[in-house]
């Protein structure tokens, strides 16, 4: 009969995959989850609901929070070497997932949940750069969530980022930005303490990215730091425009681009 061949097939599942029938199955009596007519149409993708794969880490939630994630993660060795296909696997996290993770080092990182004013300012600066980019067809600016793949042990998501023209086709499948950006701005927060700043802006200068912005919110000031390459080959940030509170910022990446502070800080 079909159903003891069923049985004898989820017998040889994990024990974790079991689980997860078990608990589909539950949902089913309860009429949580609807058996579509075979006779009604097909349901539009974007109605679909989303349903964990055999095997998942996880169960099904309409939401995730960074509690859930952590709880996937602590599934794991604490020594595992975490990379951007780990990112990609659905067993092992949800698609579409809202909640900033990154990897430097193959060490990986969530990130909590940004403040009000955290976003609120990121929004601004982000708002500002791309009306000059696309007035100018310069490119393209993004903002979290989108993971910027720097190589397979390396993923982070600056909180602006931005892809000049000749570097489009960095784009990978509209899941992530393969290789260095052009410019990219972190905006200062408990979450993003000083050690984890330095280490995410060394891998920005090796990997090339040209412009790199730091934006402290309690201070009201930005800096706007450019690579350069030193008499040993050395790349490293240096000072091209800062200010505070009321003061202007220039870009070199972006020529012609000022920013009155005023705008930002509120």
């Amino acid at each position: 009969m079909l159903i003891d061949e069923l049985i004898d097939q989820i017998q040889q599942l994990s024990e974790a995959e079991q689980v997860w029938i078990a608990e589909q199955i539950q949902k089913l009596l309860k009429q949580e989850i609807s058996i579509p007519d075979n006779n009604s149409t097909e349901i539009a993708e974007d109605e679909a609901v989303y349903s964990p794969p055999v095997g998942a880490l996880y169960p099904y939630k309409p939401t995730y929070e960074v509690a859930d994630i952590q709880a996937i993660i602590a599934q794991f060795p604490a020594r595992k070497k975490w990379t951007f296909e780990d990112l990609q696997d659905e067993r092992i996290f949800p698609i579409d997932l809202k909640i900033r993770i990154e990897i430097i080092h193959n060490k990986i990182y969530v990130m909590p949940k940004p403040t009000l004013t955290h976003q609120e300012i990121a929004l601004n600066i982000a708002t500002f750069i791309n009306v000059f980019v696309k007035s100018n067809k310069l490119g393209k600016v993004y903002s979290p969530p989108v993971n910027v793949k720097l190589n397979e042990d390396n993923v982070v998501e600056p909180d602006v980022l931005v892809v000049l023209m000749p570097k489009i086709e960095l784009i990978m499948n509209d899941k992530a930005i393969e290789g260095a950006p052009d410019l990219v701005v972190e905006v200062i927060s408990k979450a993003n303490y000083k050690k984890l700043r330095e280490s995410k802006k060394r891998l920005y200068a090796d990997f090339g990215v040209e412009e790199y912005w730091e934006v402290y919110p309690k201070k009201k000031k930005i800096k706007i730091e450019t690579l350069q390459t030193d008499e040993n080959g050395q790349k490293n940030y240096v000072t091209f425009s800062e200010a505070g509170k009321d003061g202007k910022i220039q870009s070199q990446v972006l020529a012609g681009f000022e920013l009155e502070l005023s705008n930002i800080f509120n």
